[in-house]
């Protein structure tokens, strides 16, 4: 009887033990993941507070020397760490640098001024949602994954002419529907994209608060992708393939 008792207390002990130190390895996992989404934060936003402003004579933020008008976003790349984009105008160009923090935990910038905009897009051959960013050079738009610009692959993934964001109208009676290449290639889902603009200077006290309402709405790509937008997208795709060219 006293054996039987025994054993049925040491089953429950081991159990209470493995159940404790399963919570500690959940509560470990969460506080590092909290703790890694709070050093990110406080890396950009130290960052931002010295590399993009000055201070005025009030102790208000102002944009450096030939910053205009800046746009702060930040981006899921699927690593780590999200990234850091700034659009801003220069020389009367519209640029964009991205910044992301390297192994060492240090914010490093390997793209800048670049001249184009960011496009979120669903990748219809790699059936995947990505970050691409969209440049134009003369006739030719192309179009590079931001993971892959950060890798140092510039050569463009896409590049499309001006008619390829066209729909296509042809006389011959055989042609009942078509569909541009761009719409043959991407689905632009319908979301809202947050971000933080600066036309010239901010306070100190406007800038903190901005910037981690900011950081607090980030969403990560699978967080973005709800089910409504899926549904979106597989309309929208259900529509091309209606649209197809039919001979």
């Amino acid at each position: 009887m006293d054996k039987t008792i025994n054993k049925k207390l040491i089953i429950i002990s081991s159990i209470v033990v493995i159940f404790i130190m399963l919570l500690g390895v959940v509560y470990y996992l969460c506080t590092r993941n909290s703790n890694r989404s709070h050093y990110w934060r406080e890396l950009y936003i130290n960052f931002l507070k010295t590399e993009i402003f000055d201070m005025d004579e009030d102790n208000n933020y102002i944009l450096k020397d030939g910053l205009k008008q800046i746009k702060i976003e930040f981006i899921d790349i699927k690593e780590e760490n999200p990234v850091l984009s700034v659009s801003y105008e220069k020389d009367e160009k519209k640029l964009v640098d991205f910044f992301y923090i390297n192994s060492k935990w240090k914010v490093e910038n390997k793209v800048k001024e670049l001249e184009g905009n960011l496009d979120f897009l669903y990748d219809i051959k790699k059936q995947d949602y990505l970050w691409y960013f969209h440049t134009v050079d003369g006739e030719n738009h192309n179009f590079t994954s931001v993971k892959k610009l950060l890798n140092g692959e510039e050569r463009a993934e896409y590049t499309m002419t001006n008619n390829d964001f066209i729909m296509a109208d042809s006389s011959d009676s055989k042609v009942t529907h078509t569909v541009s290449k761009f719409d043959e290639s991407f689905v632009r889902p319908d979301l809202e994209k947050k971000s933080l603009e600066i036309e010239s200077n901010i306070s100190q006290k406007e800038f903190d608060e901005k910037i981690n309402n900011l950081i607090d709405s980030y969403k990560s790509i699978s967080q973005m992708i709800t089910e409504d937008i899926k549904t979106q997208v597989k309309e929208k795709l259900a529509k091309i393939e209606e649209n197809k060219t039919i001979s």
